[in-house]
């Protein structure tokens, strides 16, 4: 796939220039995107000790340890990366994530809105705050925040099923199928969504889809 080749052509690049630390951070990212999360790790570290004042490896080495579940670490790596750059948006989205993971409902929403305040175009920043609410128990108020980030990105395959899901909760089944159907469009084979839709259908009573 492209990451292969990303990471095949990075690989060459950094046998010319060991300490190149933008070909690491690429190297990070490219391992990252295939879920190869302690690699990713491993070239991030790489690159911040080159350049410990880079908020960017700060903030990739908080997400990646986030999505490890390493909460408290990613805490650690996120808050230096808005000390770095105080406006950096993708940082606060990813201490609204972290937020999420440690149960923090109210403060995932903060640091959400605040990720929003600063970039208004940020779907990921709209999922985040959608996301939180739900939490919250505000079901009904996430689904404008979804809508919201789904006309930002309309490709953002996981915004429709939280949204879905979100519509199935409240019980608004043919509203929920309509957003599967958009994700059965991104991803064919995603087996969740295909039960999401037999949930949905067999709520509305119709078992022959």
């Amino acid at each position: 796939g492209s990451f292969d080749k990303s990471i095949a052509l990075n690989l060459k690049a950094l046998e010319l220039n060991a300490s190149d630390e933008n070909i690491l951070c690429n190297l990070g990212i490219a391992y990252h995107e295939k879920g190869m999360i302690n690699d990713a790790i491993k070239y991030y570290e790489y690159a911040n000790k080159i350049n410990s004042q880079n908020p960017i490896y700060l903030n990739n080495l908080g997400n990646a340890h986030c999505d490890l579940k390493q909460f408290d670490i990613a805490l650690n790596y996120c808050n230096k990366a808005i000390e770095l750059e105080p406006n950096f948006d993708d940082a606060y989205n990813n201490l609204s994530l972290i937020s999420f993971g440690l149960k923090n409902y109210s403060e995932a929403l903060n640091c959400a809105l605040k990720a929003i305040g600063l970039n208004s175009s940020s779907a990921k920043g709209y999922n985040n705050y959608a996301n939180a609410l739900c939490k919250l128990g505000r079901l009904e108020e996430s689904i404008a925040y979804y809508t919201k980030a789904i006309g930002l990105d309309p490709n953002y395959f996981g915004l429709y099923l939280n949204i879905a899901s979100t519509l199935q909760d409240l019980n608004k089944n043919e509203e929920s199928v309509r957003f599967l159907n958009h994700a059965k469009n991104l991803d064919p084979n995603n087996k969740l969504v295909y039960n999401m839709l037999g949930r949905a259908y067999e709520a509305l009573g119709d078992t022959q889809k």
